[in-house]
């Protein structure tokens, strides 16, 4: 995952200008990748998003079709009943040593969304 650190340009503060933010895309390591716009982070979150998203699969012939974390037979169910029981991330990777963090990102975005098209 990234970590967003936002930051001023030099030029702006420089000339006193309204002061737009520009972002500073960075691993867990606290290494930069690339300057973006606020346009081009938001398109990197959808694509992040959409990755995450691409994990969880919905198959009727699987665990009678309720949602699970591809390659697995661990629903999402299960995975949100362990947070809400106050499992950590480690906890839970522990448990199910053939899921990553990113799985559990998955479950909770697709949660999220599920809840999103409700309303």
């Amino acid at each position: 995952m990234f970590k967003k650190i936002l930051l001023r340009s030099y030029e702006n503060r420089k000339r006193n200008l309204s002061l737009l933010p520009h972002t500073l895309l960075c691993n867990d390591y606290g290494d930069p990748f690339d300057w973006c716009s606020n346009r081009d982070l938001i398109i990197m979150k959808n694509i992040i998003m959409q990755n995450l998203l691409d994990k969880i699969i919905i198959d009727p012939r699987v665990m009678v079709g309720k949602p699970i974390i591809k390659g697995t037979r661990i629903t999402v169910q299960q995975i949100l009943g362990l947070l809400v029981q106050g499992a950590s991330n480690e906890e839970i990777i522990k448990e199910y040593p053939h899921i990553l963090k990113e799985d559990i990102y998955a479950c909770l975005l697709f949660a999220q969304q599920a809840l999103d098209n409700c309303a």
